[in-house]
């Protein structure tokens, strides 16, 4: 999960620090922020703890926000049927 090395380094801690913080064993954390392990949702709400992030934070949003999206569609839709 590369969302966790990348929220980590931005808080300036290192592995081993936030494997302290969390509660995580080092060569775990490690392996989830290379993708080669799936961590628990225990895990997941120990690291998001220790970060002081939310879990959800880990996982980048795929797809637009909804009503964004849809007020900006709505802007085209009426744009379009007004008339020159």
């Amino acid at each position: 999960m590369e969302q966790i090395r990348r929220i980590r380094r931005s808080r300036g801690l290192s592995q081993d620090r936030l494997a302290e913080l969390s509660g995580v064993d080092q060569s775990s954390l490690s392996l989830i922020e290379t993708g080669r392990r799936t961590p628990t949702i225990d895990t997941l709400a120990r690291l998001a703890d220790a970060l002081g992030v939310e879990m959800a934070d880990f996982f980048p949003r795929a797809q637009p926000d909804l009503f964004t999206s849809a007020a900006g569609a709505d802007a085209r839709v009426v744009e379009q049927a007004i008339p020159a």
